[in-house]
């Protein structure tokens, strides 16, 4: 994804807003400008000119190309950023008791009545021709801390429009994530549910291990990239379970459900996939992957079991 501009917090009862800065007449006078707020092959040749000096023209080149290719420009309309943006981040604030507390401290030392409501649209330390951006190092005042959250949103945003990625937040965001999930219901679902799915395979909880040190966490992370925890992860967002015991159910009926190929021999699946593709007979190992996967993924349907299966092999045999 890529992003044009950045997010602020303007005065004069403006609040948390997106913003650009555009060239009329006159460039851009620092590479950081270009970088931040220019076309997107310009803001990547400039990211990887300053911050991988070591490469050359034709290998900056090759990657503006390839990382280009390969981005998509990131757009919504005002809608969507003060639903998603805006309110959220107001709303992550007053839910949030640390961040409400922590505004609450910061207003009335600047000289905000103690006790009275605070306007989160209308914060201290904004000038109302002013625009504030959030810094880097200490919480400067309430304002900063409010576009500090909606900085939270907005990497949450990228990372759903981007299909699901994988999510990096600053530091102190996992109250924020965490206070969202409690929202949602889902912090106890999934985690217990998850407990209970394995302690119905029999398998002991995984975070002991890990802790332990019997079970390295690489390991885990290494299954997490794999296609059953990819499919199990989907499942589960598919499955929607409104409690631990309901995610329960839901996985002891996907164990119920079978399929016509399931019942037959594998000698009539082995035949039937090399005629119906006209290929020669295929032994060994590679009839066994083509059987598995096919049956598995095309023909039986997904199985939460296989991710189950998966953490089994990673755990040391007992007794």
């Amino acid at each position: 994804m890529h992003r044009k501009g950045l997010l602020g917090y303007a005065g004069n009862g403006n609040g948390i807003c997106s913003f650009v800065i555009e060239t009329l007449e006159k460039p851009f006078l620092w590479w950081w400008q270009k970088a931040l707020f220019g076309e997107a092959a310009d803001a990547i040749e400039q990211q990887l000119t300053h911050g991988v000096p070591s490469l050359n023209k034709r290998q900056r080149d090759s990657l503006v190309r390839t990382i280009e290719d390969r981005s998509r420009p990131l757009t919504y309309d005002n809608n969507f950023f003060i639903k998603n943006i805006e309110q959220e981040s107001y709303r992550d604030v007053r839910d949030t008791p640390e961040l409400a507390g922590y505004v609450s401290r910061l207003v009335t030392a600047a000289g905000h009545p103690l006790g009275q409501p605070i306007d989160l649209q209308r914060l201290p330390g904004v000038a109302p021709n002013a625009l504030h951006l959030a810094g880097d190092g200490d919480v400067l005042n309430a304002a900063d801390l409010v576009v500090r959250v909606a900085e939270t949103n907005m990497e949450i945003v990228l990372a759903d429009l981007a299909g699901g990625a994988d999510l990096h937040v600053s530091g102190g965001a996992e109250v924020i994530l965490r206070r969202k999930l409690l929202r949602s219901g889902m912090l106890a679902v999934v985690p217990d549910g998850f407990a209970r799915l394995l302690e119905l395979n029999g398998i002991p909880d995984i975070r002991v291990a890990i802790e332990s040190g019997t079970l390295p966490l690489s390991d885990i992370w290494e299954l997490r990239q794999k296609r059953p925890a990819r499919r199990f992860r989907q499942w589960l967002v598919d499955a929607e379970p409104k409690n631990s015991r309901d995610l329960e159910r839901l996985y002891v009926e996907s164990l119920g459900r079978t399929s016509l190929v399931q019942s037959l021999p594998a000698r009539v699946i082995r035949f039937a996939l090399t005629t119906a593709v006209g290929a020669v007979p295929i032994l060994g190992v590679a009839l066994g992957v083509i059987d598995s996967f096919f049956v598995e993924k095309y023909l039986a349907g997904y199985r939460p079991k296989l991710m189950i299966d998966e953490i089994r092999k990673l755990l040391p045999p007992s007794g």
